[in-house]
């Protein structure tokens, strides 16, 4: 018999991604052990998610028997309970060639192939590497996008699109069950932005209409609360994530423990004390009271809020957990700074990218990898050009290994506007390389003991950063030694053991609460 269920609510999943990912993965984990029914809860429509967590398991990062419910995999399965697949309009539109068309195929976009019909564009394809066909767009008279039809891996229909003809944007959306039978629709406004949603039911014949997307998302977590009572005790909703917090509230208080897990900073510029908080947030903060939990990862995050929102008794302090495994070491490789990160604004690797010269000017041969991915990539290398470092810095993408990379660098560099609690400092410390960061809220002072497992230095302050990165690359013998204590922090304050005793002694006390308002 399981202890309870859990929900891990967070818009999404992918094996790339790291922060809120990476702590609901390892959540899922968390609870499994302790014996408790976990499933990971997903809003977003990725018709891929099948082949996403046979990925996932494949790299241990979920345990093979995990549950992930997703929205339209829920509604649609609801829909179509037999499994049926209907491949039918796949199978007619699939061929590169149709009677009465010519067929182009695109030089400039590998696997799209345009359909025209007396001189005019009708049609495009587009293919996967292995030929499978992903969507077929079709055009109006003006070669301009009218409808999309997009299909899943089984080969059916899984969404169709109508575009405005007048602004181009998405005017809605359709969504099918796997033999056809169209289970969600979307409106959207004039701009684009979505709109209303009507939710269909095959079996009853009958529609439901909602005004956007959060309160379908809403309804969807209370019908999973209500069908998942184990031993009459309420299910736990934890929401990963800063659009969740809203939604699992949104769950009335009879039928569910609600938490909300805040990854990040709150604070709006310059993310300090008494700056405005940001509006994503300003629902939950303004009624943390009607949450169960509300959970931050450092103690001065904590006060913070309180100093703001009032003391509450239902905030809890519990930092991501991290997989302890026995330390392999790898060979350093010479004056080498490593960055693990999005490429993101919130990142600020300018800042890292600018200090860097002042490092080169000491340590010729420095380099400075940077592992991740972002929108802003193609803007950093041009930043990196244009400060003459293309030999001393390097976008290095994803790593499949990124243990192994971080192990053969002097030191990680943290270069954050803001953060919750940053896991690249945690990851670094545990495999037993320093870091040296500005002191940004929240997490890095929390993380690296100054002086000990790295350097801590005042935000904005760079050439103390850049005389902190010198030091450590010239005295490598120095740097081994703080990375050598901050395995032993990070163990001792981290590990998934240490982490797991934080969780139990708050799930306890949310059932232990729930246990005196029954009596």
């Amino acid at each position: 018999m399981y202890e309870n269920k859990v929900f891990l609510v967070t818009y999404g999943i992918a094996p790339e991604s790291s922060g809120v990912t990476n702590a609901t993965l390892n959540q899922s984990k968390m609870f499994t052990d302790a014996n408790y029914d976990v499933s990971i809860t997903t809003f977003d429509h990725k018709p891929d998610y099948r082949r996403i967590f046979e990925e996932l398991k494949s790299m241990n990062r979920v345990y093979e028997d995990i549950s992930h419910i997703n929205k339209y995999q829920y509604y649609s399965e609801l829909n179509n309970p037999s499994g049926i697949i209907d491949t039918g309009f796949y199978d007619a539109e699939s061929s590169f060639y149709e009677d009465g068309f010519t067929s182009y195929f695109d030089k400039d976009h590998e696997n799209v192939v345009h359909f025209f019909k007396d001189g005019e564009l009708v049609k495009t394809k587009t293919y996967d590497k292995g030929q499978f066909l992903q969507a077929v767009d079709y055009y109006n008279s003006s070669k301009e996008i009218v409808r999309r039809w997009e299909f899943s891996e089984d080969r059916y229909p899984i969404m169709q699109q109508f575009f405005s003809e007048r602004t181009g944007n998405i005017s809605r959306e359709s969504f099918y069950t796997s033999d056809g039978y169209c289970f969600l629709t979307r409106h959207h406004k004039e701009d684009g932005a979505p709109g209303e949603v009507f939710l269909f039911n095959r079996d009853e014949n009958c529609a439901q209409r909602f005004n956007g997307n959060k309160a379908h998302d809403k309804y969807w977590l209370n019908e999973l609360a209500l069908k998942h009572k184990i031993s009459n005790k309420l299910p736990i909703f934890i929401a990963n994530g800063q659009g969740s917090g809203t939604k699992v509230m949104g769950i009335p208080k009879k039928h569910a423990k609600r938490t909300f897990f805040v990854h990040n900073n709150h604070l709006g510029k310059p993310y300090t004390y008494g700056s405005d908080i940001k509006k994503r947030y300003e629902y939950v903060f303004n009624n943390i009271k009607k949450l169960d939990a509300l959970i931050v990862l450092t103690e001065k995050q904590k006060q913070d809020i309180q100093r703001q929102f009032g003391m509450h008794e239902n905030i809890y302090v519990i930092p991501n957990a991290i997989s302890i495994t026995e330390h392999e070491p790898e060979q350093k490789e010479e004056a080498t700074v490593i960055m693990v990160t999005r490429l993101e604004g919130q990142k600020n690797l300018k800042k890292a990218i600018k200090i860097f010269p002042q490092v080169v000017k000491e340590v010729p041969n420095a380099k400075l990898n940077i592992f991740g991915k972002g929108k802003l990539e193609e803007e950093l290398q041009e930043y990196i050009t244009e400060n003459r470092m293309e030999e001393h810095i390097f976008l290095k993408g994803y790593s499949r290994n990124i243990k192994k990379e971080i192990k053969k660098s002097n030191l990680s560099l943290l270069t954050s506007d803001y953060e919750g609690l940053p896991l690249a400092a945690v990851e670094s410390l545990e495999n037993e390389t320093p870091v040296v960061s500005y002191d940004f809220n929240y997490g890095a002072s929390d993380i690296i003991k100054d002086n000990e497992t790295g350097y801590v230095v005042d935000l904005g302050n760079e050439e103390e950063l850049a005389s902190k990165v010198v030091y450590l690359l010239k005295n490598p013998q120095v740097a081994n030694k703080m990375g050598q204590a901050g395995r032993k922090d990070m163990i001792l304050r981290y590990s998934s053991e240490v982490v797991y005793q934080k969780w139990m002694e708050m799930l306890k006390k949310l059932e232990s609460a729930e246990q005196s308002v029954a009596k």
